[in-house]
């Protein structure tokens, strides 16, 4: 059980809006030094191939 909430504790989680509406968000699992990597990427389908998801990894 400490791993599991070490790892989550390390988990960051980024959410994009326009406004006030949520249009997506961004999960990224990291040891929280060195290593990351993106689980999850989900935007909402009418906000799709604008940019939203590239704007997250700036």
């Amino acid at each position: 059980m400490k791993h599991t909430q070490t790892a989550l504790s390390r988990t960051m989680n980024i959410t994009a809006y326009d406004n006030k509406l949520f249009v997506g968000c961004l999960r990224i699992l990291t040891d929280g030094y060195f290593f990351g990597t993106i689980t999850e990427l989900l935007v909402l389908p009418e906000y799709q191939k604008q940019g939203v998801d590239k704007a997250k990894e700036r």
